[in-house]
């Protein structure tokens, strides 16, 4: 609760890295996708889990930037 500043800024890293996860698993099965000879993404834990961080992750930071933006509203009334 005390430092919200960093708290957004690690949400934001970690939906940075979340995202280069995705590229990085979308690029090697196009790239290998001959070798694999595999037609379709199998839908398991490891392609649908991260997602959900990420969506969970981008609420994080819009929640935590509000309460950021109402403590500095309040800081200007005093």
């Amino acid at each position: 609760y005390k430092n919200r500043p960093t708290q957004a800024r690690i949400c934001m890293i970690d939906a940075f890295f979340l995202v280069t996860f995705y590229i990085v698993i979308f690029l090697s099965g196009y790239t290998f996708r001959e070798d694999l000879s595999a037609s379709n993404i199998s839908w398991t834990a490891y392609i649908v889990m991260p997602f959900i961080a990420l969506i969970l992750d981008i609420l994080a930071y819009k929640a935590i930037n509000k309460d950021e933006r109402l403590v500095r509203s309040l800081d200007r009334i005093r």
